[in-house]
């Protein structure tokens, strides 16, 4: 049976691969129910305003093969995300200062689910307009 939100508890760490070009993080989900249940793919993401609102962004996923991940009560799944740290001034982001405006939350939408959990975010603005690029969920 398919993971639903209350199912899960997200979590986002910082990545191995951060730099100065490149950020990258990693988003968890925990299974905090006490059934077994599961995830596949790629699920959602898009970047949060303190009001609730939406920050412009988007999602590119990886060409990497979705698979089952089954979650027994206290295992986590886990996808990775990177983005551009790297204003893009074809677009007209700015060459000096925040290249977008800063998002306060990550917004996550479990597969197979509709409804997006805020993450807090504390890693800065996402230049080339927005851009996450993420892996699907394996098991952690």
């Amino acid at each position: 049976m398919a993971c639903v939100d209350e199912d899960l508890a997200p979590g986002l760490a910082p990545g191995a691969t951060a730099g100065a070009a490149a950020g990258s993080a990693t988003i968890t989900l925990t299974n905090i129910s006490p059934r077994t249940c599961t995830v596949r793919g790629f699920g959602g993401v898009s970047l949060g305003r303190s009001d609730g609102g939406t920050i412009l962004s988007s999602q590119q996923r990886t060409d990497d093969s979705p698979v089952l991940v089954v979650l027994a009560p206290g295992d986590r799944a886990r996808s990775g995300i990177t983005w551009s740290r790297t204003a893009d001034t074809a677009v007209g982001e700015p060459a000096t200062g925040d290249c977008e405006a800063v998002p306060t939350s990550l917004l996550v939408i479990p597969p197979d689910q509709i409804a997006p959990i805020a993450i807090p975010w504390n890693f800065g603005p996402v230049c080339a307009q927005g851009r996450l690029v993420q892996t699907p969920y394996v098991a952690d």
